[in-house]
């Protein structure tokens, strides 16, 4: 396996990841295996431990690192303002791989982990979008994770802290640095924590988020330079194999609602672009209230298109419909172009939400991630 095939099967691992016209076209279909598919199938995984059960997920102790796994992220995505509304978006992102099952041992700088970041900002007022990546290995201190007290880095870019943590990333003209603040507990999705994601035993995660973290600080680009706060999501997934043989990539939504609600909801794609029934979601509430969602509770149909330069469609508008709960929302991006043309290129960025709920107005912001859409 040369460096490029290592880089490139390390990215795909953890990527769960024309000008767009009003339509009601399908997703494209895609007629044989790529590399999330690849990836994240339930092949190549001997060795590994699976979620194959419900466990109880401990704090901080899950926080941190999960070794025994094959792949494993923190994700942190908001859509910030400044005192006069000014918008920008943000991603960053910790990704840990093991290569294979077993640590490996006779040297400092062996490992059989691997950990990359990804960085990205949107500045919905001037529609420029920055986006960076890093690949490490967790050798003196480079990369990393741990529990107790929590932190995960890759260089510079980092999360750190107990009650309240620091988030910093710095890179070329874009720098950002936040204070995040839990204002509610971990919420767990699926059964407990355990997240299926297809009928096969063990193509499943562990997975909990932080909804709504409450952050403020500093974002800086190039010689400009904002306060701004708002709320942040932390999205936490370990796991060996997540795909079934059919299911070929996925579109997640994680939306904060101006009605103290949090709405996630992932909708797994088969090869013929149509919908999982192993999608899901879950809605959690102001009051503490938590509400899971099958496949059958909520429709995502896509409705804005943007074509990336390598070709690949990205569905980047969506008609969201949650009958049982009279809620209809349209999810639309703040900008089009907020794809990240990385080794394995995926779209993500900011969304705003308009919409209702009973008859009542909604609205909100939040993050969208695309993901198995390219060929590459």
């Amino acid at each position: 396996m040369n460096v490029l095939h290592l880089l490139s099967t390390c990215l795909a691992l953890v990527l769960l990841a024309a000008c767009g016209t009003a339509d009601d076209e399908a997703v494209t279909p895609v007629t044989r295996p790529n590399a999330l598919q690849q990836a994240l199938g339930g092949g190549g995984g001997e060795g590994y431990a699976r979620a194959e059960t419900v466990r109880a997920l401990e704090f901080p102790r899950d926080h941190g690192p999960h070794p025994r796994f094959r792949n494993e992220w923190w994700y942190y995505t908001g859509v910030l303002q400044t005192a006069t509304g000014r918008q920008f978006g943000f991603e960053l992102t910790f990704f840990r791989v093991a290569l294979q099952a077993q640590p490996l041992t006779g040297n400092a700088w062996r490992s059989n982990q691997i950990y990359f970041a990804h960085f990205a900002v949107t500045d919905v007022a001037e529609a420029r979008f920055y986006a960076f990546e890093r690949v490490s290995r967790p050798a003196d201190g480079l990369a990393g994770a741990r529990a107790e007290p929590f932190a995960v880095w890759l260089e510079d870019w980092q999360v750190a802290g107990e009650d309240t943590w620091a988030l910093q990333a710095s890179e070329a003209q874009v720098s950002l640095r936040l204070s995040l603040r839990p204002q509610r507990p971990p919420v767990l999705n699926g059964e407990r924590g355990l997240s299926r994601k297809s009928a096969a035993a063990g193509n499943a995660s562990y997975y909990y988020s932080v909804p709504r973290l409450l952050a403020d600080g500093e974002l800086r680009v190039g010689s400009s330079s904002y306060q701004l706060g708002g709320p942040v999501w932390l999205d936490r997934e370990w796991s060996t194999s997540a795909l079934g043989g059919e299911q070929v990539g996925w579109d997640w939504f994680a939306l904060h609602l101006d009605d103290g609600s949090n709405l996630m909801l992932y909708q797994l794609r088969d090869r013929r672009g149509a919908a999982d029934p192993f999608s899901a979601g879950t809605w959690s509430f102001a009051n503490g209230e938590v509400v899971h969602l099958p496949a059958g509770a909520f429709r995502a149909q896509p409705r804005v298109f943007w074509t990336a330069p390598d070709t690949a469609r990205y569905p980047i508008g969506w008609d969201v419909v949650l009958p049982d709960y009279q809620v209809r929302l349209a999810v639309r991006a703040l900008q089009e172009d907020q794809w990240l043309n990385f080794t394995v290129p995926y779209w993500e960025g900011a969304v705003a939400v308009t919409g209702e709920r009973a008859g009542r107005p909604l609205q909100g912001v939040g993050y969208l991630e695309l993901t198995g859409y390219s060929t590459r």
